[in-house]
């Protein structure tokens, strides 16, 4: 589903929840993950999350999305924080234990980020997330080799693309490209994957072109534009830099 039909949706899932309960704490949390993360409210998210935290302080989820906020705000302190409040509260969980280890990779200690995934992926060696986290932080470290094939094992054809494009296999990240092409053929493929495998490959028309139309649409992954490091090459580009001014990153 297309984050411009399923947004409205999950907001209004959320405040009837809310309407049934003023106080439930899973609807507060959702309510915030759908203001800051697809709709860019960031203040509006944040106290969201607040309330949440305010009405139980033990709902480990709150936690982790509040993390990712702060992640996606540059505020990576606050961030780690967060994200091993989460963790102490539900270490079992593989989303808490997998946002541990992305951020300690975003206070600069990606070796334990690493190792914190790679344990928590023991729990799930197929969780697609962590595989792409995992992968995110060998390519940014310059393992190729492992960050390709974490990112096929995800089936993370944006990843895998930028990776390919990385390492210097051009062939193959068009390849990839092409695979992400016939895919949204078939079903909603998020614009950024199309945008990570164009900057992999040096094409910066074609990276802002696919990163214009994730705002068109208001894909939750352009939350994370102003710290993903992939996106580091676009960052003299005038039209990337109003992207970040419109979703609030600047």
């Amino acid at each position: 589903m297309s984050p411009d039909e399923a947004t409205p949706r999950m907001r209004a899932a959320a405040l009837r929840a809310l309407e049934l309960d003023p106080e439930l704490v899973e609807g507060w949390t959702a309510l915030g993950a759908c203001a800051a993360f697809h709709e860019w409210k960031w203040s509006e998210g944040e106290a969201h999350f607040r309330r949440a935290v305010e009405l139980n302080g033990n709902y480990s989820t709150t936690y982790a999305w509040y993390g990712l906020l702060f992640e996606n705000l540059g505020r990576q302190g606050d961030n780690l924080d967060a994200r091993r409040r989460a963790f102490e509260l539900d270490p079992l969980w593989v989303g808490t234990g997998i946002a541990l280890g992305r951020a300690l990779w975003m206070n600069g200690r990606a070796e334990e980020g690493i190792a914190q995934i790679q344990r928590t992926l023991e729990l799930d060696p197929s969780h697609a997330l962590g595989l792409a986290w995992l992968a995110t932080i060998y390519a940014a470290t310059g393992r190729y080799d492992d960050a390709i094939d974490a990112f096929a094992r995800a089936d993370d054809g944006g990843g895998l693309g930028h990776a390919y494009a990385l390492a210097g296999h051009r062939n193959d990240a068009l390849a990839e490209l092409a695979r992400l092409e016939q895919r949204a053929r078939e079903r909603y493929v998020s614009p950024l994957s199309f945008a990570l495998v164009h900057v992999g490959l040096g094409d910066h028309a074609a990276a802002l072109g696919a990163l214009e139309r994730g705002y068109e649409l208001r894909d939750p992954g352009m939350s994370g534009l102003a710290v993903d490091p992939r996106f580091a090459p676009l960052a003299a580009e005038p039209r990337f830099n109003a992207l970040l001014e419109h979703i609030g990153l600047r």
